[in-house]
């Protein structure tokens, strides 16, 4: 991992260093419950037993099943402060994530693979999850408990010491060049899984069309390529992982057989004792257990990184909202557009485009399909900045206003609503926190009355989608959602999607009942609802112009 992505990551534990190095420290302090084990051992075979001096035998021996124990009241003390300074650092990163999808301009997502997103906002800060747990928790503290007792092994024989060095540079060797292996087939399942992930959130949200067309087979068909890529890299990294785990301990294990031969050489010629033998054996026992926590943890600590790269990587994104302004106004309903020209990429869908929605008024805007009537909706709320001209409400342009405060005092009803797989009530209380008068939401929607003949009310769960209740009726949730917060400009995309024109022409009235009675901004290819506007606008050649009476009566029948 660079060093951009440590800093990056380091940024995550601002204000917990102090907690940080308690859990260090009492990671330090776990190995130094250790350090004199390896003492203990040479003066019970150098000392008691000889003498024959059980007392001072079962008081060493005491001695160390107490530092046994202070070893792991460190340990759990270090574990537990490193677990919840992490889970604090990677809570934090995946706010930072969610946040920032927020503040994302819709360009990103309507062009972006929204599969690959959810992975990387769910999968990759788990990986990051599990990294951050190995390397506070077991890395750091291993690696601290091997420097002390290599500094043990190093008091207790130089000589000996010196020919478990020798194998140092075997594992930095294995380490750089599996590691790397490691990193790089670490990648590849990552965009293997990644592609399995979209594959299934494709899967369930076209389960009816794949049954409509008998697609099952195919579709399966393409579904079992996909896993093949995963299962083989999958495979090709655990086998990696495996080979450069198993790699690393028969190095350590050869290093500790090579001490054995040494040191038994040693004891036979008289240049050291049985005891400081068996020490040098039973300390090097206790960091072989700490070196294979530390060997365990890389390959972890590499496929963590590697997802800790990608996601700083998602919010280092160019792209932000079009618009970044911070003043709030009370808006009374005044849409205006200014010249306004649009287009997704080099071709224009509409160029000098002027309108005009007044407060309590209901303005219709109509056009054939395909015309771009949906996209003035969307620069009337800001989610895309015109390529020329502005849009201004009460006068002011949207780059100078908070755009979740105006969108608050809009309600926009599209012609596909987002329905939470909850209840009705849950749904039209959506995004409001205050949650307001949902009765009386759903009957200016006219929803009441069906709602409550749902076999729970207001509290019957509606589904996936809302796919136990019919197009119509989620229209009107949407529609009482739109109304909750008792919006000054109501924005309403074809509406007769999945409502009539009866049922329409209901709605508005009801509207006009209401005491802030709200302004319409009505979009649809339907005359029959536009005719029911105070203004009129048709979509023709790129431009907004005025529907004649005599236009609109010729088209009527058309409709």
């Amino acid at each position: 991992m660079n060093r951009p992505v440590w800093a990056f990551y380091a940024g995550y534990y601002r204000g917990l260093w102090g907690r940080l190095a308690g859990a260090v420290a009492l990671a330090v302090a776990q190995s130094v419950a250790l350090l004199p084990v390896g003492l203990l051992v040479r003066a019970i075979f150098d000392e008691a037993l000889p003498a024959g001096e059980g007392r001072a035998l079962l008081l060493w021996g005491g001695a160390m099943f107490g530092l046994f124990a202070l070893e792991a009241a460190a340990q759990i003390g270090a574990r537990t402060l490193a677990l919840h300074v992490t889970k604090i650092a990677v809570r934090r990163l995946r706010y930072d994530l969610l946040a920032h999808s927020y503040r994302l301009g819709r360009g990103v997502y309507t062009g972006a693979d929204v599969g690959q997103l959810h992975t990387r906002l769910v999968q990759d800060t788990e990986r990051v999850d599990v990294f951050s747990n190995e390397v506070v928790a077991k890395l750091l503290p291993g690696a601290a408990t091997v420097v002390g007792l290599s500094a043990v092994l190093l008091y207790l024989n130089a000589e000996l010491f010196a020919a478990l060095a020798a194998v140092i540079p075997a594992l930095l060797w294995l380490s750089r060049t599996l590691g790397r292996r490691v990193r790089q087939h670490t990648q590849r399942f990552n965009l293997a899984f990644e592609g399995y992930s979209r594959n299934v959130l494709l899967m369930l949200q076209a389960l009816d069309a794949i049954h409509l067309r008998g697609g099952e087979a195919a579709e399966l068909a393409r579904q079992a390529r996909t896993l093949d890529e995963v299962r083989g890299s999958s495979e090709r990294m655990a086998w990696l992982s495996a080979v450069y785990g198993i790699s690393q301990g028969t190095i350590m294990a050869v290093a500790t057989l090579l001490i054995l031969v040494l040191g038994g050489q040693a004891v036979a010629a008289g240049r050291m004792t049985l005891g400081d033998l068996l020490a040098f054996w039973v300390t090097v026992g206790l960091m072989r257990s700490y070196v294979n926590n530390v060997i365990g943890a890389v390959p972890i600590v590499i496929t963590g990184a590697v997802s800790l790269g990608t996601l700083q990587g998602l919010l280092h994104t160019a792209e932000r909202a079009p618009y970044a302004g911070t003043r709030r106004l009370d808006f009374a309903g005044h849409l205006a557009f200014e010249g306004v020209a649009f287009g997704y990429g080099e071709t224009l869908l509409f160029d000098g485009v002027d309108l005009e929605v007044r407060p309590g008024q209901t303005t219709a805007i109509v056009g054939p399909n395909g015309a771009g009537k949906s996209t003035l909706a969307y620069l009337a709320v800001g989610f895309y900045r015109p390529a020329r001209g502005r849009v201004l409400a009460e006068g002011v342009p949207l780059d100078e206003l908070d755009l979740a405060h105006l969108r608050r005092q809009i309600g926009v009803v599209m012609q596909d609503p987002f329905i939470l797989p909850g209840t009705v009530a849950e749904n039209i209380a959506f995004g409001d926190e205050a949650l307001g008068d949902v009765e009386a939401a759903a009957r200016a929607a006219t929803a009441d009355e069906f709602i409550r003949a749902l076999p729970e009310g207001y509290q019957t769960v509606v589904g996936e989608q809302g796919v136990r209740l019919s197009g119509g009726q989620r229209q009107r949730l949407a529609l009482a959602r739109a109304l909750l917060a008792r919006p000054r400009l109501l924005i309403l995309d074809e509406p007769t999607n999945h409502l009539d024109q009866e049922a329409i022409a209901r709605f508005l009235a009801n509207l006009r009942t209401l005491p802030e009675k709200p302004g319409i901004l009505l979009i649809s290819h339907n005359r029959g609802i536009t005719a029911q506007a105070d203004v009129t606008y048709r979509l023709e050649a790129r431009r907004l112009v005025p529907d004649t009476p005599e236009l609109a009566a010729l088209t009527a029948t058309a409709v």
